[in-house]
């Protein structure tokens, strides 16, 4: 006689079961939120047996992470199991924003067709918002959002992932342009432009608006490095030195 199949269960019943994070999980976020913030900066090496004393565990989980943290690009691996938060040249911030504005244009593009008159109201008050905020992590926040709320309509979670991992690795370097007043005029100046293009229900002038607003801040990066002598980062207030 066989024996019985098992029968497998559908993953319909599968795919809405919570995820448990593990110790690797939990400090694979915990570095990929410093370096993001600008609390770990690029070039800075990351001491796995210092990071190992801090979350009191073996150096197995913070090895682990580090090569999560490497295959996304916010973690550079070297010989004799160094780690260094990965500095980009202003070639390499170029090339991500030229992917970034495809990405990003298209999937706005997508979004467009389909934004609901909620979802175009949910924007029109984060813009609002922009104009009135009136520091960088605040603006930052609300900058995310916008885009985030867009692109969440596009129905295109794979692509929407890919945007999120370039923005990542883009941000220590943004954040620094983003204290000028002028980037952040003219970024509001694209913001509404785009909102106009969503409520217009326009999606091929969603792409070009969305597609010219990352062009501008990568070329307002590009004169900012050239006057400053190179591409820096930003430090976070917590790195930064005390005001006076």
């Amino acid at each position: 006689m066989r024996p019985e199949k098992s029968a497998a269960v559908p993953l319909a019943e599968t795919s809405n079961v919570p995820r448990v994070q593990t110790t690797e999980d939990i400090i694979t976020q915990h570095l990929r939120e410093a370096i993001v913030r600008g609390e770990l900066l690029p070039g800075e090496r990351l001491n796995q047996l210092a990071i190992a004393e801090l979350f009191q565990v073996s150096r197995i989980p913070i090895r682990n992470a580090l090569q999560r943290l490497a295959a996304e690009g916010l973690v550079t691996l070297r010989a004799h199991r160094t780690a260094t938060v990965t500095e980009l040249s202003l070639e390499e911030l170029e090339e991500i924003y030229a992917i970034r504005g495809t990405l990003e244009g298209v999937t706005a593009e997508i979004a467009t067709a389909t934004l609901s008159s909620d979802r175009i109201e949910e924007l029109a008050s984060i813009v609002a918002a922009l104009d009135d905020a009136d520091d960088r992590e605040s603006w930052i926040d609300l900058n995310l959002r916008f885009h985030a709320t867009i692109y969440a309509a596009a129905g295109r979670p794979r692509t929407v992932a890919i945007i999120r991992q370039l923005r990542q690795l883009s941000g220590p370097y943004i954040k620094h342009y983003i204290v000028e007043e002028a980037y952040r005029s003219q970024a509001q100046v694209g913001h509404h432009r785009i909102l106009q293009a969503c409520r217009d229900h326009d999606p091929a002038r969603a792409r070009i608006e969305t597609e010219r607003h990352l062009a501008q801040v990568i070329a307002g990066v590009r004169d900012l490095a050239d006057r400053e002598g190179g591409l820096r980062p930003t430090l976070t207030l917590s790195r930064s030195a005390p005001a006076k």
